[in-house]
């Protein structure tokens, strides 16, 4: 019991490196991401809490990654794919695993500059569809990104209406400068699905003061939606002590927002597609 408890204090104290590294300057911040990582890499695979480990390691790997260019970033985006890997391996419904995966194989495939029918976006959308089937909207958006890219119409408006119907779409003015969703654009839907989500954020604006404060993450795509909505959908699952770490990062993105776990819904897309993505 006394290593269970000494486990969950070194993974937040992990987890807060990693957010101090998100926040901080350049010049710090790297320090900052291995000393996170250091705190992680204490827990032992035996832990209960090394699939946790795991995944905010991943996380902060991909955040990192949104830091650099080139084959650094490159590296930085295979490590957190080998760490969201390990988690799944561990916990199979670890949905900001998949999430996040799902992220940084989409991060990765824009980076390096493959075709559409590269494996990369093959496993991007495969971590998707698990998340998906983990909870269902989470990876929506994603997922009508991936198929607009591919030209895919009809499923890229089914992909958007599920994640407008579930509250997972995030605000008009993302939706449209996100990049992915170009040649969707000319659809003669298109423009009604704006305008429908345009009035859903005007009505929970007036109804609660600020944008969906029913608790839709804003910005799916990014990790940091990603944890918030794996938070969510592990809540009820969660002891005291684990709910204690959840909370503590934001959850995909672009990427780029898990777990902590939407945490991050996870994970460098909006955001994070908007960071990776943009």
């Amino acid at each position: 019991m006394l290593g269970f408890l000494t486990s969950g204090f070194t993974l937040n104290a992990g987890i807060k490196l990693v957010n101090e590294a998100r926040a901080a300057d350049a010049g710090a911040a790297d320090a900052l991401f291995q000393q996170g990582y250091d705190k992680f890499a204490e827990i032992s695979s035996t832990n209960g809490k090394y699939a946790q480990a795991v995944y905010h390691w991943g996380f902060g790997l991909l955040h990192q990654a949104n830091t650099k260019s080139g084959n650094e970033a490159i590296k930085m985006l295979e490590q957190a794919i080998d760490k969201f890997t390990v988690c799944l391996n561990v916990k199979p419904d670890y949905m900001g695993a998949a999430m996040d995966g799902g992220v940084a194989y989409l991060t990765l495939a824009k980076l390096k500059g493959v075709a559409l029918d590269n494996e990369l976006y093959a496993k991007a959308k495969e971590s998707f569809d698990k998340a998906e089937a983990i909870q269902e909207g989470c990876a929506s958006y994603n997922l009508a990104c991936l198929y607009a890219m591919n030209n895919e119409a009809d499923a890229a408006h089914r992909a958007l209406e599920k994640a407008r119907e579930l509250g997972l779409v995030p605000d008009p003015e993302v939706v449209l400068a996100d990049e992915d969703l170009a040649n969707i654009h000319s659809q003669p839907w298109f423009d009604r699905f704006i305008e429908s989500i345009s009035i859903v954020e005007e009505r929970e604006k007036l109804s609660h003061g600020f944008n969906y404060a029913s608790g839709k993450p804003s910005k799916p795509k990014t990790v940091e939606s990603t944890t918030e909505t794996v938070e969510a959908a592990q809540a009820e699952t969660k002891t005291a002590d684990d709910q204690v770490e959840a909370s503590t990062p934001e959850p995909v993105v672009e990427t780029l927002d898990e777990s902590t776990e939407a945490e991050t819904s996870s994970s460098t897309e909006s955001n994070d597609k908007a960071d990776t993505k943009d």
